[in-house]
C-alpha cells in the first residue's frame, strides 16, 4: 500500500492501527511530499517500488 504522507482526504493518523487488520504478509509505503494522488506525485518512486516488490516474490 502507498499513502502519501501530505494527503488531506486520508490523513497520515489513519494509519495508526492498520496492523490490527492484518492478516498476512503486508507492505506499506510512506512518502513525503505525496498527496492523495501518490502515484502521479511520486510516480517514479512508486514504480520502481513495485517493480522492486514484485521481483522479490516467489
Amino acid at each position: 500500500m502507498f499513502h502519501g504522507l501530505d494527503d488531506q482526504a486520508l490523513l497520515p493518523g489513519g494509519l495508526n492501527g492498520t496492523w490490527d487488520w492484518v492478516e498476512k504478509d503486508f507492505t506499506l509505503v510512506t512518502i513525503p511530499g505525496a498527496g492523495h494522488f501518490v502515484q502521479q506525485d511520486a510516480g517514479d518512486l512508486v514504480s520502481a517500488t513495485m517493480v522492486d516488490w514484485l521481483r522479490r516474490r516467489p
